[in-house]
C-alpha cells in the first residue's frame, strides 16, 4: 500500500512540473494517471469456552444422643363441595390498637365470611444434653375442591391497624372477610442444646455430638372452582402494623374468596445455648 502511494505521489509533481516547461516548445498538457489497488483481509476468530462444575456432597453421621428435641406438626384444610350464594352483604373484619408491646406469643384468627378454615400454631420440642439431636417436621395441606360462589353488591373488608407493634416473640394473624378461604400460621422449632455442664472450649462445631434436621412440606389446591361477582369491592389493609419487633411476625389477608394462604417456619438447632 505504501508503494502505490509513493508512485501516486512521483506522478503528481511530475503532472505539476509539466506546465513549467510551457516556454520550450510543444508539448501534450494531458496527464493521464490510472492506478489499481486492490486489497484483500481476512479475519479469522475462533473461541471455544468450556466451563465445567461438579458438585459431590455426602454427609453421614452416626450418633448415639442422650436426648432427642422432636417437633411434628401436620395440618390439614379441605374445603369442597360448596354453594354459596351472597347478595347485598357487608363483611368487616378488624383488628386495632391490639397485640401491642406483649413478650410471648400473640395469635389471632378473624373471619367475617362464610367456610373459612383458619388456624394459628406454634409448636416447641427443647432438650438439653452432651449428646443431643434436633428434628423439625412440618406439613401443611389446603385444598379448595368444587366450590361455587355466586356474589352481587357485597362489600368486604379486612383491616390491621396499629397492632403487633413491639412485641418480642411470636405474633400471627388471619383475616378473612372473604369466604371459603384456607388460612394457616405455622411455626414449629425444635432445639437440642448442648450440655452447659461440659468444660468450657469443648464444644466443636465439627463434633458428631449434635445434629439438626428440618422437613417442611406445603401443599395448596384450587381446582374447579366457579366464581361469579357483580358489584363486589374486596379490599385488605395493613397500616401501623407489625413494625419494631424482635421475633416472627406472620400475617394473612383474603377480602376475596376460595383463597389458599400459608405461613410456615421451621427450625431445628443443635449446638451450644445462646
Amino acid at each position: 500500500m505504501k508503494k502505490v502511494i509513493v508512485s501516486l505521489m512521483a506522478i503528481s509533481l511530475l503532472a505539476l512540473a509539466v506546465p513549467a516547461l510551457a516556454g520550450y516548445g510543444h508539448h501534450d498538457k494531458r496527464c493521464d494517471v490510472h492506478f489499481d489497488v486492490d486489497v484483500d483481509k481476512t479475519v479469522t476468530i475462533d473461541k471455544d469456552v468450556y466451563i465445567n462444575k461438579y458438585f459431590n456432597f455426602f454427609v453421614s453421621a452416626w450418633i448415639d444422643p442422650k436426648a432427642i428435641a422432636e417437633c411434628d406438626v401436620w395440618k390439614c384444610d379441605y374445603n369442597a363441595n360448596n354453594v354459596m350464594e351472597l347478595s347485598v352483604a357487608l363483611f368487616d373484619d378488624k383488628i386495632c390498637d391490639s397485640f401491642k408491646n406483649f413478650t410471648g406469643i400473640g395469635q389471632a384468627n378473624q373471619a367475617a365470611g362464610y367456610a373459612n378454615n383458619q388456624g394459628n400454631i406454634v409448636a416447641a420440642a427443647i432438650v438439653q444434653a452432651k449428646e443431643v439431636a434436633a428434628m423439625t417436621e412440618v406439613g401443611v395441606d389446603q385444598e379448595n375442591y368444587n366450590n361455587c360462589l355466586n356474589a352481587s353488591f357485597t362489600l368486604s373488608f379486612d383491616s390491621i391497624s396499629g397492632s403487633f407493634n413491639r412485641f418480642t416473640g411470636i405474633g400471627q394473624a388471619n383475616q378473612s372477610a372473604g369466604s371459603m378461604n384456607n388460612q394457616n400460621n405455622v411455626v414449629a422449632i425444635s432445639a437440642g442444646l448442648s450440655d452447659s455442664s461440659s468444660p468450657a472450649g469443648s464444644f466443636s462445631w465439627g463434633s458428631k455430638e449434635v445434629v439438626a434436621t428440618t422437613d417442611t412440606y406445603l401443599t395448596q389446591t384450587n381446582t374447579y372452582g366457579d366464581v361469579n361477582v357483580r358489584a363486589v369491592v374486596n379490599t385488605n389493609l395493613i397500616t401501623g402494623s407489625f413494625n419494631g419487633f424482635e421475633g416472627i411476625g406472620q400475617v394473612n389477608q383474603s377480602a376475596g374468596s376460595l383463597n389458599n394462604q400459608a405461613n410456615i417456619v421451621s427450625i431445628a438447632y443443635a449446638g451450644p445455648r445462646p
